[in-house]
């Protein structure tokens, strides 16, 4: 949760301050026990050979490889950037959380 949520804020943060944007789009999407985030935007683009990648772009690539996850940027100069991420889901354990040897006294 908290590596997606930081993932998500260097996203809009690149697209609002390098961009030159009008519009950005945020897509999430939960199936098959993997987290699926997209953001694409409408501003300039780059051209991602050519460019070093940046601190924040190889920080969002970091955090999602510790997750076992994947993050792929797509952009050309005046075409606009989109930046995915895709990570697997844990499942929570559900008894520890919820109650566990505790939630079940006095009953």
């Amino acid at each position: 949760g908290a590596v997606a949520y930081r993932v998500l804020q260097e996203m809009l943060t690149n697209a609002l301050r390098h961009s030159a944007c009008t519009h950005i789009d945020v897509a999430l999407h939960i199936e098959e026990g993997r987290l699926a985030l997209a953001v694409r935007d409408d501003g300039q683009g780059f051209d991602p050979e050519r460019s070093g990648g940046g601190n924040g772009l190889r920080s969002m690539r970091q955090r999602a490889e510790r997750l076992g996850g994947s993050l792929r940027f797509e952009s050309a100069p005046g075409r606009g950037t989109g930046v995915s991420l895709e990570i697997p889901l844990r499942r929570a354990k559900s008894a520890t959380r919820l109650g566990g040897a505790h939630g079940a006294r006095g009953r």
